[in-house]
C-alpha cells in the first residue's frame, strides 16, 4: 500500500501574505490587494501574487480575485473551521436565530441558492458581498477555504464544478456546522 502524499499548494503563501498585511493593518498593501477584484485594476495586485502563480494564468485570476476579497473585507475574521456555506449558514442564524431549512426566505437564502448559476466573474462579485455581510456580523470566514472554492469554480456544466458550486447550497443547509472535510486541507489555517 502506497501513501498519497498531499498536493502542494504554492497558492497558499498568497493568501497568506494577504492575511499578514491584514494582521499588520498595512493600509497600502491593502489596498493594492483590493484592487485585484476586477481586471481593470488587477495589477496593482500582481506583484503580491505573482511569484505564487507558477506562470499559469488561472491560477493567477483566482488569487487576484482571492486577495481582493481578503483584503477588501476586513471585518470578516478568518478560521480555518468552517467551509464558506458554513460561515453564510452561521450568518443566517445570527440574524434569524435558527438554522435555514426548506421553509427558509430572504436575501442571504436567495444568495445561496443564485451563486451555483453565475459564471466565475459574477460568482466573485457576488461572494465579495456576502464576505462584507458576513465581516459586517463578524462572523469567522476560512479563506483558504474560500480560495479553493475559487480555483474548483469552473464553467459550471462539468458534474466536478456543479458539485463544487453546489457544496455551497448544501452546507448552507446541513442540519449541523459545516466543517471542511479531510480532503479539504483546511483546518486550523
Amino acid at each position: 500500500m502506497t501513501e498519497t502524499t498531499p498536493r502542494p499548494e504554492p497558492w497558499r503563501g498568497a493568501v497568506a501574505v494577504a492575511l499578514e498585511r491584514r494582521r499588520r493593518d498595512d493600509r497600502g498593501a491593502l489596498a493594492d490587494l483590493r484592487r485585484g477584484i476586477v481586471p481593470l485594476t488587477e495589477r496593482y495586485a500582481l506583484p503580491y501574487v505573482a511569484t505564487f502563480t507558477d506562470a499559469d494564468p488561472h491560477t493567477e485570476k483566482v488569487l487576484l480575485r482571492a486577495v481582493g476579497i481578503i483584503a477588501g473585507n476586513l471585518d470578516a475574521p478568518h478560521s480555518g473551521d468552517t467551509t464558506f456555506g458554513g460561515s453564510l449558514r452561521e450568518l443566517f442564524y445570527r440574524l434569524n436565530g435558527k438554522y435555514p431549512d426548506a421553509d427558509t426566505t430572504g436575501t442571504i437564502t436567495r444568495r445561496v441558492l443564485a451563486l451555483p448559476s453565475y459564471d466565475f466573474d459574477a460568482a466573485v462579485q457576488a461572494i465579495d458581498g456576502l464576505v462584507g455581510y458576513c465581516g459586517t456580523h463578524r462572523v469567522p470566514m476560512n479563506f483558504y477555504n474560500l480560495t479553493r472554492l475559487l480555483f474548483y469554480w469552473g464553467n459550471g456544466v462539468t458534474d466536478a464544478s456543479i458539485e463544487v458550486r453546489n457544496r455551497v447550497v448544501r452546507d448552507f443547509f446541513t442540519p449541523r456546522p459545516a466543517r471542511p472535510t479531510p480532503t479539504d486541507s483546511t483546518t486550523k489555517d
